[in-house]
Formats: structure tokens, sequence, C-alpha cells
């Protein structure tokens, strides 16, 4: 047996990928309500998902709020005989974007110290240059709030990961200030052009082992080439000739076979939980 647990689970692209590796031919959901079984076409193998999210109930994920501390001890107590074989984690990181997180940015939420490499929230009522070269009051009791309760992620991430100790993978995209948070796990860089998609999303992928993952460039291109993919996942004015993609669920999605080629990297082929 296998068992996947998988953080901010709403797009579902950990349970699609594992449907594919393993040929899963049916996924069944337990009495508790949040554990899927899934028997795969190969006989040896018989996988437990678990999914974690704050949205979608409707697909059974378990219904949790990993800014809480109150909810992050919920969990680990009820999974506390039931240790996965492997951690994903996808958090929401719009608040940690370097499009909007940083001065210059939409909205600032986060100094970052060059020297020490570490990020702070801004306190309220701060003053900064802005966007436009004026100075504006971002250290809003709202944006200081927000930056707060994202910092709480992906601390609370770090912890279940320590918690559990297995093999993980976190995935953010690279232009991004989580590296200043993840800063004690290898980071693995790679593009979504590479694995099937035809966005590149360069993304860093954060774990407790290099991988070899591929990544878009001039020396080794996707079939689009280096800036000719057709879709884009930014702002109109680097993507106008661009189909843009609108939808957040879409904008996050992970391609199944990235994960794929993580979990053959990550979980040895015949690797089982007896318990």
């Amino acid at each position: 047996m296998i068992r996947v647990l998988d953080l901010f689970a709403g797009t579902q692209s950990v349970k699609k990928a594992l449907t594919d590796k393993y040929n899963i031919n049916q996924w069944i959901l337990k009495d508790d309500g949040y554990t899927w079984t899934g028997t795969s076409n190969y006989d040896k193998y018989i996988i437990e998902y678990i999914g974690i999210d704050v949205y979608n109930p409707e697909d059974k994920n378990m219904i949790i709020d990993l800014t809480s501390e109150f909810a992050l001890e919920m969990l680990l107590d009820r999974l506390e005989d039931w240790k996965p074989d492997f951690v994903w984690a996808s958090p929401v990181c719009n608040k940690l974007s370097l499009a909007t997180a940083m001065k210059g940015g939409h909205n600032v939420y986060f100094e970052l110290n060059k020297e020490t490499k570490t990020i702070k929230p801004w306190p309220i009522g701060s003053m900064v240059d802005g966007a436009k070269n004026y100075q504006s009051i971002i250290g809003t009791t709202k944006a200081y709030n927000e930056a707060i309760q994202a910092l709480k992620m992906f601390e609370n991430t770090k912890k279940i990961i320590n918690y559990f100790n297995v093999p993980f993978a976190i995935e953010n995209p690279r232009h991004s200030l989580t590296k200043y948070i993840m800063k004690d796990f290898i980071i693995n860089k790679t593009s979504y052009c590479m694995y099937g998609f035809e966005q590149n999303k360069p993304t860093q992928i954060f774990s407790n082992k290099e991988l070899n993952l591929m990544m878009c460039s001039t020396e080794t291109p996707c079939k689009y080439g280096p800036r000719k993919h057709p879709i884009g996942v930014y702002g109109k004015a680097s993507y106008k000739n661009k189909t843009l993609i609108n939808n957040y669920a879409d904008r996050a999605a992970v391609p199944p076979k990235l994960i794929e080629s993580i979990l053959e990297q990550l979980l040895n082929k015949g690797e089982q939980n007896e318990s």
C-alpha cells in the first residue's frame, strides 16, 4: 500500500497523477468521508489518498484551514494512525508573488531583508514608494493580517512535513518569496511546458531530495521554443499575443506528468506501507 497526503488539493492534480501513474481503475471513499482508496490494475498497488483543502467539498477533501493552529492539531490528531509515504503541497502563493508582494508590486505585503534573506510583513501604517513612484500607505490592517495568514500557512505546511518525516514536494512559482521561507529545503527548478502544458510557468519544487526535472531554456527548449508558449498565466502586458488563463483553478493546476516524475524519484516502485 502507498499512502499519499495532498495539501491544498483543490485542483485534484495529485489524484489525477496517481490515477495515471498507477493505472487506477476506481477510487472508493471510505466511511470516514475523506480517505480515498484506489485499486490499481497493477495487482501489487493499492493507493490511499487524502486531500486537504478549504474548498471543493464535492471532491470530498478533508476540509481544513491550514492557517489555523487549532486546525493543524486536529489534522495531526486525525492522522495519528495514518502515516503517509509521500506528502505533496501546493500552498496558495498570491500574497508571496513577486508581482504583488514586494515594493513595486500591486499589493505590498512583505519587506525583504537582503542581508539576512528573510521577509516580514510591513507594520501597520508603513509608508513606501509605490509602483507609480509615489509614497503610499501599504501597511494597512487588512494587508498585515493577510501577510500573517500567508506565513502561517507555509509554516504549518513545514510542521506537517517535519512531523511525518517522509519524502515530500512543495510546489510554488519560481518568481515568489517562498524561497525565503523554505530556504532549509532543496530547491528544484522546472517548467510546466516540459511536462505537457502549453504554458511555461517557471516553478520551484522544494524537497528533501535533489530531483532531476526538466526546465525550458534556450539550450533545452520545449516543443514551442523559449518565450513562444501559446498560453500565459500572468498579466496582459507580458502575454499580449497569448491566450491568458483567467480561472484560478486552471492557473494552479500542476501537470500530472510532472507529479508522476517526482513520485517516481521520491518513492521506490515497490515501496509499500504494511500498516
